[in-house]
């Protein structure tokens, strides 16, 4: 199992209280969770760890069957369990494993091509008609020969077997790159769908609630409307901000069944499995230790991101050829050798005389032509090392800048975290107040105060939703680039204010 399985066990314990229901308010900071999150061994989940996350303990070494995942039609999901089941059951992780392995298979094939080859067989030879002697004269004869026996054959290149195993070195740290590419690209497309869905269904959850309060204002203004002419047009405007939200919550309905869809397609899963979140809250995480200056995580990634070590593999496997190509072993020859045993029976016409025979051959020999071609496959593994070169950098350049974007974007996401409670918390006071001043029939009340006071709400809400999903993003990328933080603990949710709840 790759380098992304050790800490999922410790990282991802507090994910699962990442979820998509209205809570009442639920405390993230439980004994439970945080004792599990500091005991969880890195190679696989501990029975604590499992116990907080509602999870059985699986080994790192053995893969969690995708049948017994969609034996249902729903199937419960977290983001622990995606974690797990994007690396296990994911169809281009898997056919990139199968990628290394067959190369690495190749490795150790070529790394026994010293070996002879051996025949066992039978072979015929006939002659009819003319045949000259040594001396130049032409004499016509019949004769025939049977050779059954073993035949062995082997030739060795020093030269050659010495370049054939550090470019079959170089294609294995190649094919582990990709893997690690591919894993990398697919977990963090995989989680990130899985914060889309939460916020889909979230952002749903929201709007129905909003939608009660307006529906009690649109009875409310109804009643106006029979005593009162003015008020005619506003029960219109209510109506269409109904309309306006119910499209609002197809909508954000559409797309949690499409993200439920892609999560679907990402984890290797039954085609028609319905993915149900088991998490009850959507809280924002914290997983990553940013308090480290900003150069210290650029030089920690640059040094040890995913796909680095493979690349600097790479890299020395190639410096090594170049070095080799100059040492004197390339000046000496292929050995031959050919042993040949067996019966042979030969004799004029049809007629045989049988006798053993034995043939031995070695044989030493200079490739000239591959002489001329030194410097050229030096040339070729120079225009190799510098691509790799140019992609290592390239490589380094995305992490360094997925960890200052990450980093921004977390500490930005703290502030806009803290204003989006500020601003829930007057917003739902002011819809408090207006939905009290009308009902008890205050001067100056009006059903206008009342639907902005609804409006105004609803951005709180939704910008407060969007700034936990942008953080909670924010934190997995930098997860997936750094590992977790040594002391992992959810951030404190702070309390959500619908319409009519008290607080």
């Amino acid at each position: 199992m790759s380098r992304w399985s050790r800490w999922w066990g410790v990282a991802c314990v507090p994910l699962a209280a990442i979820g998509c229901t209205t809570p009442s308010y639920v405390s993230t900071s439980s004994p439970g969770v945080a004792s599990a999150a500091r005991t969880a061994p890195a190679p696989h989940y501990s029975a604590a760890v499992a116990e907080a996350a509602g999870l059985q303990p699986v080994s790192a070494t053995v893969p969690v069957p995708v049948s017994e995942v969609t034996t249902n039609k729903e199937v419960p999901i977290s983001l622990d369990a995606i974690l797990r089941l994007a690396e296990q059951g994911n169809a281009k992780i898997a056919q990139s494993r199968e990628k290394l392995a067959e190369t690495l298979l190749t490795q150790e094939m070529n790394a026994r091509c010293w070996l002879p080859d051996t025949y066992a067989g039978i072979t015929y030879y006939r002659h009819e008609g003319g045949i000259q002697n040594e001396d130049g004269t032409l004499t016509r004869s019949s004769t025939g020969a049977l050779l059954p026996g073993l035949t062995l054959r082997s030739e060795l290149d020093l030269r050659e077997s010495t370049f054939r195993v550090l470019n079959d070195e170089r294609l294995a740290w190649q094919s582990r790159a990709e893997l690690v590419q591919i894993t990398q690209e697919t977990l963090l497309e995989a989680v990130t769908t899985y914060v889309d869905l939460l916020t889909a269904r979230r952002g749903e959850a929201l709007a129905q609630e909003l939608e009660k309060a307006e529906r009690k204002l649109l009875q409310r203004v109804e009643r106006l409307a029979q005593t009162e002419v003015s008020v005619t047009a506003l029960v219109s405007s209510v109506r269409s901000a109904l309309a306006s939200r119910q499209q609002l919550m197809a909508k954000l309905r559409q797309q949690g069944n499409a993200a439920s869809l892609k999560l679907v397609y990402l984890l290797g899963l039954k085609p028609g499995t319905v993915l149900v979140p088991t998490d009850k809250v959507i809280v924002p995480i914290d997983l990553v230790d940013v308090s480290p200056p900003t150069d210290a995580l650029v030089t920690q990634v640059m040094a040890n991101g995913p796909g680095v070590a493979e690349l600097e593999g790479m890299l020395n496997v190639i410096q090594t050829g170049l070095d080799k190509s100059y040492g004197y072993h390339n000046l000496l020859p292929s050995l031959g050798l050919n042993l040949f045993e067996g019966g042979i029976g030969a004799g004029p016409g049809a007629h045989q005389n049988w006798a053993n025979r034995f043939d031995a051959t070695l044989s030493l020999r200079w490739n000239l032509t591959e002489w001329t071609k030194v410097e050229f496959n030096r040339q070729r593994a120079r225009h190799r090392q510098a691509q790799t070169l140019y992609a290592l950098s390239d490589l380094r350049g995305k992490l360094a800048l997925g960890v200052q974007e990450g980093k921004d974007a977390i500490l930005s996401g703290r502030e806009q975290l803290g204003l989006g409670a500020d601003a829930i918390t007057q917003a739902s006071e002011a819809y408090r107040l207006s939905d009290k001043r009308l009902e008890e029939g205050a001067p100056g009340a009006s059903p206008t105060e009342v639907l902005l006071a609804i409006r105004n709400l609803e951005q709180a809400h939704f910008n407060h939703l969007l700034a936990i999903a942008a953080h909670n993003k924010a934190q997995l990328r930098l997860l997936l680039l750094l590992g977790p933080a040594p002391s992992t603990a959810p951030v404190m949710l702070q309390p959500e204010f619908l319409p009519g709840r008290s607080h």
